[in-house]
């Protein structure tokens, strides 16, 4: 009697943590990330659970910011466990265009300190550029407004504490269309895509642009190393010329036209 007792309280126990790990509600995962980022990525009014669910994304400054932008619709997610990871399905009726974001986090050498093994599907995420300004600086002194494209395809890598990312594989492109700052008078500066083959970067103006932006890197050891310039077209200079001096080291080039060195 007392054995089955015993089992009794134990399987009952293992029912109330399997019932609360199912059902755990949303706003313990909003909690959880507001943590994590230090208040600067907030989900709010969030429905569902912890697995499934929904929210208003928030992106702030953190403690002591006084602006924050919203994503335009909720964004909903689906969590599904996986040994030693978990598979994240993301989607927004304003953002996610085809089909959901989807990202595999794995945790690899478990016994050896663990590293987080990841990869994107190729998808494509849509966002308004103002929503940077939510992050403080210096993206709210820069006010940026246009269209944000971002696409993948198979890009894949590794993430640790000490290290940071590494082994990066596959493609992405960053699209930034129609681009305007508060910074300047001339609107629109132009559209530029940013550019992934495996570690290598490349940072281009696409089209004809009244500011006009160039450059390479690659991602070394968990950083990034880039070298680019920013240079305003013949004619704009006096326009771009607030802005120029704020991007970078200032200098003036041999055809007369002012430039800013961007470096990371």
């Amino acid at each position: 009697m007392r054995r089955h007792s015993l089992w009794s309280w134990c399987g009952g126990l293992l029912g109330v943590v399997v019932a609360l790990a199912a059902f755990a509600p949303a706003s313990w995962l909003a909690s959880s990330i507001g943590m994590a980022s230090q208040g600067r990525v907030l989900l709010q009014e969030p429905r569902g659970t912890v697995w499934t669910g929904s929210a208003q994304l928030v992106l702030a400054g953190g403690d002591g910011s006084s602006g924050a932008t919203r994503l335009p619709s909720r964004m909903n997610w689906d969590i599904s466990p996986q040994w030693w990871g978990v598979t994240v399905l993301l989607s927004a009726p304003c953002c996610t265009p085809a089909t959901p974001v989807q990202m595999t986090a794995l945790l690899d050498d478990v016994l050896e300190g663990g590293a987080l093994a990841w990869t994107l599907r190729s998808s494509e995420l849509a966002l308004p550029a103002s929503m940077l300004v939510g992050l403080g600086a210096p993206w709210n002194t820069l006010q940026l407004a246009g269209d944000l494209r971002f696409s993948t395809d198979r890009l894949a890598g590794q993430w640790t504490a000490s290290g940071g990312v590494s082994g990066v594989s596959g493609q992405a492109l960053l699209q930034a269309n129609h681009m305007t700052t508060a910074l300047s008078t001339l609107h629109p500066l132009g559209s530029y895509k940013l550019s992934t083959a495996g570690k290598a970067l490349r940072l281009e103006t696409n089209g004809e642009a009244a500011l006009v932006l160039n450059g390479t890197g690659n991602i070394e050891q968990g950083r990034i190393a880039f070298l680019g310039e920013a240079t305003a077209a013949k004619g704009r200079e006096e326009a771009l010329s607030n802005l120029l001096h704020m991007m970078g080291q200032w200098q003036l080039n041999n055809d007369g036209r002012m430039s800013s060195i961007l470096k990371i």
